[in-house]
């Protein structure tokens, strides 16, 4: 094997176009932003390994170099990439990826131990013994030894074995898809370094520690707990306050529909300690005739345990009925956990097929009496003509709409046929 020294920048087509390569790098310290680059090492597998070295006042152009390292065909290997990604990035400013970190891969494979070197995996996996002699010598040195050049070569050398011999492993144990998702987040994670976010590595998590996680997760979303009961309120209130809202208050009295069932559908739930948040809540479902219906809320917010208010945005369902598909929209609305209450504030509009139009606003519903008033005018059109009042009372058991103050139908002749 030969180790071939370049200055300032690496020769033209060194290697085969696409080849994977692996890729390390030497500084003058751990501080990326402080601490130049000083040696860059490149080996694509073969027997010869190749060191770029950049001068304490290069301009860092090297413009052959820089195609190896950001061509997106290239896999780039690397032990402990977060480092030598973050170093490229900064001082040569190319994005070294798609990457394989064989430091990465040993943590999630060898979990029998707590030893994830370079020299210990060489150890293991190799069996050949690497010295780390020459780790800490000075790489801005005007000269380096032929023992620096060797240290740095070796480096680079054992890569693209050792990704075979663990590439067997994580398939073996079905862990490759998981590793394939901490390489492709090392570039995030570089730059958040670049950055000066906290020096804090994501992969060295111990056992113990996600079994505390766990446990706490376990505590927080035990049967009976506070997070528990605030989702099964919300679980069955939102259905219902929307369902009575749409499905049975305003659109039951004109399409004979009766029982309905539903699925509850959460995209996302946030949960903090003081705070509530669930997003994009979808129920659907059939009536007994068949009939599809969607009711949806934007979002449900708790501000604080304290406060017993849930905070609903953007309702909406849509109800495909017999003689076409119906609507109900409505902005904002208030659910009380003590009283079970709902509050819709603003303007509430239903559509319906064959011109069936209603529209109020600010209803309340009384999830337990399943009962709904509106507080402002209701104004509408049905089959047999148009009708107007100052409220709308409605009940779920008995299924009956009842207008009342100043209540009008003009009947439309010729409509009622």
């Amino acid at each position: 094997m030969t180790v071939h020294f370049h200055e300032e920048d690496l020769p033209a087509d060194v290697f085969a176009p696409g080849a994977s390569i692996a890729v390390d790098t030497e500084t003058m310290g751990l501080i990326t932003p402080r601490d130049r680059l000083c040696v860059v090492q490149l080996s694509d597998g073969g027997p010869d390994e190749h060191l770029v070295r950049f001068g304490p006042d290069s301009d860092y152009a090297a413009p052959n170099l820089k195609a190896v390292l950001a061509d997106p065909a290239r896999l780039k290997l690397y032990h402990f990439g977060r480092f030598d990604i973050a170093a490229v990035q900064h001082y040569l400013g190319v994005v070294a990826a798609p990457a394989y970190d064989t430091k990465i891969a040993s943590r999630l494979i060898r979990t029998y131990t707590d030893r994830h070197g370079l020299k210990e995996l060489v150890r293991e996996l190799l069996g050949q013994e690497l010295s780390k002699q020459q780790q800490s010598s000075d790489w801005g040195s005007p000269e380096l030894s032929d023992a620096q050049k060797d240290y740095a070569a070796s480096d680079v050398r054992f890569l693209h074995r050792l990704k075979a011999e663990l590439d067997r492993r994580l398939i073996r144990e079905g862990r490759m898809e998981l590793a394939q998702q901490c390489f492709d987040f090392l570039p995030t994670r570089a730059a958040l370094d670049l950055a000066g976010w906290p020096e804090i590595d994501i992969f060295a998590a111990t056992v113990d520690g996600f079994a505390r996680v766990r446990t706490a997760r376990q505590r927080w979303a035990a049967p009976g707990s506070r997070h528990d009961r605030l989702i099964t309120l919300l679980n069955s209130g939102l259905p219902i306050a929307i369902g009575v809202l749409a499905a049975f208050l305003v659109m039951a009295p004109l399409t004979a529909s009766n029982e309905v069932s539903f699925v509850l559908d959460k995209n996302k739930v946030e949960v903090a300690k003081e705070r509530m948040k669930l997003q994009a809540a979808t129920y659907r479902g059939q009536d007994d005739k068949g009939q599809a219906f969607t009711l949806n809320a934007g979002s449900a917010v708790q501000q604080s345990s304290s406060v017993p208010i849930v905070e609903i945005n953007r309702m909406a369902a849509d109800l495909q009925l017999q003689d076409g598909p119906a609507t109900l929209r409505a902005d904002q609305g208030r659910y009380d956990l003590k009283t079970e209450q709902m509050k819709v504030d603003g303007p509430i509009a239903v559509r319906g097929p064959n011109n069936y139009r209603l529209d109020t606003s600010d209803a309340t519903i009384d999830l337990k009496s399943k009962t709904m008033q509106s507080d402002g005018k209701v104004t509408g059109t049905v089959t047999q003509g148009n009708f107007s009042a100052d409220r709308l009372n409605a009940n779920l058991d008995d299924r009956t709409v009842r207008l009342t103050g100043n209540a009008r139908l003009r009947i439309v002749p010729g409509r009622t046929k």
